[in-house]
C-alpha cells in the first residue's frame, strides 16, 4: 500500500480502503513554533495506533514524520521539532542533539524565569526560499572546508569556536553564486537542498552559525543551572540577542522579529543600566525585574519571538509593553504566548476510523 509508506516504515501492514484520521489542534500555525510537526505527530501516533504499533519509541516517530516533511511536504527541515513534539514533557526544556537525533534529559526553567513568545504576525515557513538558501549555504560551507582541509567534519556543530574563529572564518568567502561553487566543489551533502546556479549564497554567515549556536546552547544550558543572580538573568539574555543577531547575518530575520527583539533590548537596556541617566546594576544579587533577552523561534523568517523575563509583575509588564509598542508601531497585534503557566498548546487529541475493505 504506497499511500501508507510511514506504515510500511515500521513493518506493519493495513487492509484498508481509506484510513480517515481527524486531528484538533490549537498551536498557531506558519507562527515559527512547530505546529505542521505537532500536527505530523498527532496524525503518525493516530496512524500507528490504528495498525498496532502505538508502543513506537519517540526517537523513530519524529524521524518518520520528519521524513514526511522532507519527502511529502517538501521542506528541509531538520528533526528538532519533531522530537520536540514527540518527546518534549510540558513547561520544560528539552536538549536535542539534532545531527543524531537524540534527546537529552529534560531542564526544568528556574523559578525566577519565565518564557515568553510574542508573535510578529509574519508567516513563516521551512519551505521559505530564504530557510532554503541558508540551509544550503551552511553544507556548501562544510563541503569547503571538508575539501581544504581534507577531512569531513561530521557537522559544523562539531566545530569549536576556536577553530572557527582561529582558522576557518578568513578561508571561506562572505558570498559566492552557486555556479561558482559548483565548478570548484562540485554537488554539496545535503539532500533535501540543491545549489541554484544562479543564486548567490551568504557562505561565510551561514556556516558561522551551527558553530557558535551549538556553542552559545551548551552554555545557555549551563547558566540555567547556575545561582539566581542578575549575572545569570544578563548572560541568558545576551546569549539569545547574539542568536538572533546570528539569523538575521544569516538572512534569517524578518521587519516584525527583529522589530521586537530591538525593543526587548531597548526594555532590558533600561533595566540593567546600559543607558544614560540609568545606575549599573550589582550582577551578583536577584534584584532585576523586566525582560532580559530575545530571539526567533524555529528558523526564523517571521514568526514568533521567544522572550525572557523575570518571572514576577515586572517582567509581565515589560513583555506587555514590547508587544503594546509593536502593534501601535505596525498594525498588527503582537499576540503573547506564555510558555510556562499559560494554556497548553497541542496538537494529540485524535480520532481514527479505519474503512476496512468488504
Amino acid at each position: 500500500m504506497e499511500g501508507l509508506w510511514p506504515v510500511n516504515a515500521v513493518n506493519a501492514s493495513v487492509n484498508a480502503v481509506n484510513v480517515l484520521i481527524v486531528v484538533r489542534s490549537n498551536v498557531a500555525e506558519g507562527r515559527g513554533v512547530a505546529s505542521s510537526a505537532a500536527v505530523e505527530v498527532a496524525a503518525m501516533k493516530a496512524l500507528l495506533a490504528a495498525v498496532g504499533r502505538a508502543d513506537l519509541p519517540g526517537r523513530d516517530l519524529a524521524l518518520l514524520c520528519q521524513k514526511v516533511e522532507n519527502l511529502v511536504v517538501g521542506a528541509p527541515c531538520g528533526v528538532m521539532d519533531q522530537m520536540a513534539s514527540a518527546m518534549g514533557p510540558p513547561a520544560r526544556l528539552l536538549p536535542i542533539l539534532c545531527h543524531t537525533a537524540e534527546a537529552q534529559p529534560p531542564i526544568s526553567i528556574p523559578d525566577h524565569i519565565r518564557l515568553y513568545g510574542i508573535d510578529s504576525g509574519v508567516l513563516h515557513s521551512v519551505r521559505d526560499d530564504a530557510y532554503c538558501r541558508v540551509r544550503a549555504a551552511a553544507f556548501m560551507g562544510l563541503k569547503m572546508i571538508s575539501d581544504m582541509k581534507k577531512v569531513l567534519p561530521s557537522c559544523l556543530a562539531a566545530l569549536s569556536p576556536s577553530e572557527w574563529i582561529g582558522d576557518l572564518e578568513e578561508i571561506l568567502p562572505a558570498e559566492i553564486s552557486g555556479e561558482e561553487f559548483l565548478a570548484a566543489h562540485g554537488p554539496h551533502v545535503d539532500h533535501v537542498t540543491t545549489v541554484d546556479d544562479h543564486m548567490h549564497y551568504r557562505i561565510r554567515a551561514a556556516t558561522r552559525h551551527p558553530i557558535l549556536e551549538n556553542f552559545r546552547v551548551k552554555l545557555f544550558r549551563q547558566l540555567l543551572g547556575a545561582p539566581p543572580s542578575n549575572a545569570q538573568l544578563l548572560a541568558l539574555g545576551e546569549l539569545m540577542f547574539q542568536s538572533h543577531a546570528s539569523y538575521r547575518a544569516c538572512g534569517l530575520g524578518s521587519k516584525g522579529t527583529d522589530a521586537i527583539v530591538d525593543l526587548v533590548k531597548h526594555e532590558a537596556d533600561l533595566v540593567t543600566g546600559q543607558r544614560p541617566g540609568v545606575d549599573q546594576v550589582n550582577t551578583q544579587a536577584l534584584t532585576l525585574g523586566g525582560v532580559f533577552g530575545a530571539k526567533s523561534s524555529g528558523a526564523g523568517c517571521g514568526g514568533t519571538v521567544c522572550v525572557m523575563a523575570s518571572n514576577d509583575d515586572a517582567g509581565r509588564a515589560a513583555v506587555e509593553r514590547v508587544a503594546r509598542e509593536y502593534g501601535e508601531r505596525y498594525g498588527i497585534e503582537g499576540r503573547i504566548f506564555d510558555m510556562k503557566y499559560g494554556e497548553r498548546h497541542r496538537a494529540c487529541s485524535w480520532c481514527v476510523k479505519v474503512c476496512r475493505e468488504g
